[in-house]
């Protein structure tokens, strides 16, 4: 329900220090990977964002996005536009301000703080069965079985294939009662995370945590 994911989001926050939720497209899909030669080193930048428009899928309440052109190229030889949109429409992190009034705020985060290993654990084959699918521990455990244990300071994104449906209603997926269905984290799951492991925060595919 609307209110456990709240109630995570608040439990992860607390406890992380750093961000709640980040709405994070599926990786490598709907985005450009690029081939990084560092030195001796080869890494791959993907691309996770989606694009924002007016049809970009948002929480019940929230400010849709939309734009306003104040000057054009064929007016005024250049062109800037003003954007209006809620803060957490499209691709974005939470803060602990976000559900603490006194935790911090973005701007409090320190740089190095943002800069994360990635840990990628798909769950789509148990989403596709599952829309209310809740990552487990097994699932974890079962990415440590074949990756090695989770760094410390990852950032532990969920694959669930959701980012498919954003900019459609089937993203919120909301049932006649006015109840959204989508995949999330378990308590169990960030329980783990926080008291097992070292992560600096969370991340997913869908509308919230």
């Amino acid at each position: 329900s609307t209110y456990k994911m709240l109630r995570l989001a608040r439990w992860l926050s607390l406890t992380t220090g750093l961000s709640a939720s980040a709405t994070v497209a599926a990786h490598a899909h709907g985005g450009a990977a690029v081939t990084v030669h560092q030195g001796g080193d080869v890494r791959v930048v993907v691309d996770c964002t989606q694009v924002l428009s007016s049809e970009a899928s948002t929480w019940p309440g929230s400010v849709a996005f939309s734009t306003q052109a104040l000057c054009t190229h064929e007016v005024d030889g250049f062109t800037t536009m003003k954007m209006h949109t809620g803060c957490d429409v499209g691709t974005h992190m939470d803060s602990p301000a976000h559900f603490f009034a006194h935790g911090r705020c973005i701007s409090q985060l320190h740089a190095h703080e943002l800069v994360s290993p990635a840990v990628i654990v798909d769950v789509r084959d148990k989403v596709a069965a599952n829309a209310d699918y809740e990552l487990r521990v097994d699932d974890l455990r079962a990415w440590e079985a074949q990756h090695g244990t989770i760094p410390d300071g990852a950032l532990v994104r969920m694959r669930t294939g959701w980012s498919t449906r954003f900019g459609t209603p089937a993203y919120r997926n909301m049932d006649s009662d006015g109840v959204m269905h989508f995949p999330g984290f378990s308590k169990e799951a960030a329980e783990f995370l926080i008291s097992q492991r070292n992560v600096h925060g969370v991340g997913i595919d869908t509308l919230s945590l």
